[in-house]
């Protein structure tokens, strides 16, 4: 999986699903030209919104409802542009808000991690 919460339920979780209930489906929205978005997979955990409120400075996404009809994205409908605006998708746990750029070009586990200059 991308993240270790899908490893630890491939390795260890059962072969079937005891979820019983309807699935939520969240239609995905146009954030802008870096992010791309997969909001049925959202926990609303609120990390890219306080991120980009208490880190950018700039509150460009919200959410909007409450419970299971939360919905996180911008107020009215503009991109989120701001010059730390890509970093909302390091900060998603879920892989939700992903990198329009990079994309189903290449798989987290078949990167081969290299020396950075910081």
């Amino acid at each position: 999986g991308e993240c270790e919460l899908q490893d630890l339920a491939m390795g260890y979780g059962r072969g079937v699903s005891r979820f019983t209930e309807r699935k939520r489906v969240v239609p995905d929205k146009n954030l802008g030209p870096l992010i791309a978005t997969d909001m049925t997979r959202c926990i609303h955990c609120t990390r890219c919104i306080r991120f980009g409120s208490e880190v950018a400075g700039l509150p460009e996404l919200g959410a909007t409802g409450r419970g299971e009809d939360m919905r996180i994205g911008t107020f009215i409908e503009r991109s989120v542009d701001s010059e730390l605006s890509g970093n909302v998708i390091d900060v998603c746990p879920v892989g939700a808000l992903t990198s329009k750029p990079f994309r189903f070009r290449a798989r987290a586990w078949e990167m081969v991690q290299r020396e950075g200059v910081a």
